[in-house]
């Protein structure tokens, strides 16, 4: 049985995206049939996405999210043949499903126990049988669109995330149900990246998405950023409760007025952790999808919420490098597992924008690694940000 997490070694061949999908959908369809014996099933749609099978369903009158788990791994690894063949995965797959501690019931466990805490508010469990998790439907536009729109919103957006955070990140840490390690900044990219196989790794980025000179330059640009990064420590302490999974998509603003976040991956990790990720994923967004102008005000609103927070730190330099270090190490994750997807695997809105501008985000990444590497800790913060800037306007 394959341990969650790991590979089984190089193997030749992959998996088509088709007949993943169509594999994931049957368990899907089978797990519904379990929990709502007699109920009609209806697929809405597939939800493009590089971790786990997620879809759009309707069982019943009820309209859920259904979000399957494959040997606890992304697709994207799957789909390059890394697990083996389909029917070696499938094999496996039903041994994981079994599991009383897969993925999808950690998760399942998580969203129960912060639906009793009350704040943050998550969306609603409806159930978890083998690797299926489903979850009610949400109405609301997602951070990442009210960004679109007002780019100038930026700070009180993300402030408001941080702050509904505040209760979790006090809370006693021996409370937590069952911890998602999957998730962690630093842990995926000391994975990727500094193992073994990390240099077999970075020379396949691009492989299917980037034409060969423009993924030459790509990588070269990354595995020079990726040495920086790797010579750092990663942030240990202190340690609190993350959400884990934190990114404008993930979180909603219903009708009913509370933010709602979706897709919990709870554990105990540096305190900023949460922050990086969502200040990396908003950059990115912007960086990828907004004209100068809107980028400008996303930069500005990044720039003074980070120093609100680093003003009454009493290591706010340190604070500072260890936050700019986990944003690029989190941009680096996720470009690299866009640009090493097989074409056949549809990417999400912000996955394609990310594929097609892969020298654009390596060069933006470049730089703020280097004034990481370079610059003393009081200017590195403003002297990253100055030098995105920079490459965004020179693209």
């Amino acid at each position: 049985m394959i341990k969650e997490g790991t590979t089984t070694g190089p193997v030749a061949g992959s998996i088509s995206a088709a007949d993943l999908i169509s594999c994931a959908a049957r368990q899907v369809e089978d797990a519904a049939a379990t929990l709502w014996p007699g109920e009609p099933f209806l697929v809405h749609c597939q939800v493009p996405t590089i971790t786990g099978h997620v879809q759009r369903v309707q069982v019943g009158q009820r309209h859920l999210y259904a979000k399957l788990s494959i040997l606890g791994v992304s697709l994207v690894s799957l789909l390059r043949g890394l697990y083996g063949p389909l029917e070696h995965v499938a094999r496996e797959q039903r041994l994981y499903a079994a599991r009383p501690d897969n993925l999808p019931r950690r998760e399942a466990d998580q969203l129960a126990f912060l639906a009793e805490l009350g704040r943050p508010r998550v969306c609603e469990l409806a159930g978890v049988h083998g690797a299926v998790l489903f979850t009610a439907s949400a109405d609301g536009p997602s951070m990442a669109d009210v960004l679109a729109a007002a780019p100038e919103r930026t700070a009180d957006l993300l402030g408001e995330v941080m702050q509904e955070l505040d209760g979790l990140r006090r809370m006693d840490r021996r409370r937590l149900p069952g911890v998602i390690e999957q998730r962690g900044i630093a842990a995926t990219f000391a994975r990727k990246f500094g193992g073994p196989d990390g240099d077999a790794y970075v020379r396949s980025i691009g492989e299917h998405r980037c034409p060969p000179e423009q993924r030459r330059a790509v990588v070269a640009l990354l595995r020079a950023s990726i040495g920086v990064l790797l010579r750092r420590r990663p942030p240990a302490s202190p340690a609190v409760l993350v959400y884990g999974d934190l990114k404008p998509e993930h979180v909603l603003y219903p009708d009913s007025g509370q933010l709602l976040l979706l897709d919990p991956g709870l554990r105990t990790a540096w305190h900023g952790e949460d922050f990086a990720r969502l200040v990396s994923r908003t950059l990115l967004q912007a960086v990828t999808e907004m004209d100068l102008a809107a980028l400008g005000r996303v930069y500005s609103g990044v720039a003074v919420l980070v120093d609100q927070h680093a003003r009454p730190m009493p290591q706010a330099q340190r604070w500072i490098r260890n936050l700019t270090a986990l944003w690029l190490m989190d941009t680096i994750n996720i470009m690299s597992s866009y640009l090493t997807a097989p074409p056949d695997l549809q990417l999400a809105r912000r996955g394609a924008a990310v594929a097609r501008q892969p020298l654009l985000v390596a060069t933006v990444v470049h730089r703020a690694a280097t004034a990481l590497d370079r610059h003393h800790a009081v200017s590195v913060w403003e002297s990253a940000l100055a030098r995105t800037l920079q490459a965004v306007m020179a693209a």
